[in-house]
């Protein structure tokens, strides 16, 4: 699937569905020894994006730290404008071998997907895609052990046995 020479982006907004991606990205990286490089698209007004070199925002920060803890080849990139085109950019740029992100962002509305980035990224990438989504989301099938209800599923298929 991936060789060493390759590398995967992450995007990420840190966002439930964004942490995700970046957890599934690290799972990748370790499995098959490539690096990661995870990208944050800045919302429009939020500030050019830092220099290179400059200080990346925290959280990215704070990401990148984890990965490099877990003995991962990681860097980060900050941009600023349309996160679908930035993220198809930065992929074909850097040679990704494959693209990770959420399916729904932080100023997603929930249950919808048309028209979210992760559509756009979908209809227009021509490299391999994952699109992850945290367990629980609202806009997905239940997850097994996911709240409340899975409980009661559970007390059902015993009290049927």
């Amino acid at each position: 699937m991936l060789a060493s020479s390759d590398r995967i982006l992450v995007a990420t907004d840190f966002s439930p569905d964004g942490d995700k991606a970046v957890s599934c990205g690290r799972e990748l990286a370790q499995r098959f020894g490539v690096e990661t490089l995870v990208l944050h698209v800045a919302p429009v007004g939020a500030g050019a994006p830092p220099g290179p070199g400059g200080p990346l925002p925290e959280p990215l920060a704070d990401c990148l730290s984890g990965l490099r803890a877990r003995g991962l080849c990681a860097r980060g990139l900050v941009r600023t404008g349309d996160p679908a085109a930035l993220i198809l950019e930065v992929a074909e740029r850097e040679s990704a071998a494959l693209i990770v992100l959420g399916a729904r962002g932080a100023s997603s509305t929930p249950g919808l997907l048309l028209g979210s980035v992760a559509d756009r990224v979908m209809r227009r990438a021509t490299l391999p895609l994952l699109v992850v989504r945290r367990a629980g989301s609202a806009d997905g099938p239940k997850q097994p052990g996911s709240g409340a209800g899975d409980q009661a599923d559970r007390g059902e298929a015993q009290a049927g046995a």
